[in-house]
């Protein structure tokens, strides 16, 4: 009866041992599977990046707009993009330009006008233009040396106004569809804007003849009104 007792506790604790050597080698081996999968899976992933990038083709750099130099017989230049075209509309007596910049892909638009004026200087111009001013946000800034405001309209519009000697320059950039490109436009204006005379070709004196007087050419003068405080 013992030995029958004791036949019966081996079995099951045999069994038991098989049972528990099932159940680990199951574990095992779904921790195995699980492995070898996200091995794998990984070295697939890999190869699949390796071949995207070998494939990719890097997006060509946009060449820049060469620049272009914009010279009036007033007296005064500036650079703009090649592919802006200037138009230099009809003036009449008190007005030295009236220039109109376009481009054939962009809407939008520059005016600059450079005319005659009673106003003495910028504090002038803001008390004449109360009610424009009044809608403005307004900068300090120079147009070459002349100091100038720089201003924002509630329209969109940016607004540049600068006085001196009689003379009021504005620049007047609309926008349109695309603020970044005019404004870049206008940055590029703005920045090369300088004063200069076209020059001339001059035949050389007679020889022994005096060259004589005046002007040589570089003394750039815009004729202003009778200025008014």
């Amino acid at each position: 009866m013992l030995i029958r007792i004791k036949t019966i506790s081996y079995n099951r604790f045999m069994n038991a041992r098989l049972v528990i050597f099932i159940i680990g080698g199951l574990i095992f081996g779904g921790m195995l599977a699980g492995l070898l999968y996200y091995a794998n899976t990984h070295k697939t992933s890999s190869d699949s990046l390796d071949q995207q990038k070998l494939t990719e083709v890097p997006s060509p750099t946009p060449s820049p707009v060469p620049l272009e130099k914009y010279q009036n017989e007033s007296g005064f230049l500036f650079e703009h993009p090649a592919n802006i075209t200037v138009t230099e509309n009809e003036i009449d007596a008190t007005s030295y330009a009236d220039l109109t910049l376009t481009s054939e892909t962009e809407s939008g638009s520059i005016e600059i006008d450079i005319v005659d004026t009673k106003l003495k200087d910028l504090a002038a111009w803001k008390k004449q233009n109360k009610e424009a001013t009044s809608s403005m946000k307004a900068i300090e800034t120079e147009l070459v040396d002349i100091p100038a405001y720089e201003e924002q309209l509630n329209n969109g519009k940016k607004t540049l106004i600068a006085i001196e000697k009689g003379t009021l320059y504005t620049v007047v950039v609309n926008h349109g569809d695309n603020f970044e490109y005019w404004e870049n436009v206008y940055e590029t204006i703005v920045d090369s804007f300088a004063f200069k005379l076209p020059e001339e070709d001059t035949a050389p004196p007679p020889a022994g003849g005096s060259s004589g007087g005046g002007s040589t050419g570089d003394d750039i003068i815009f004729e202003g009104e009778e200025i008014i405080e």
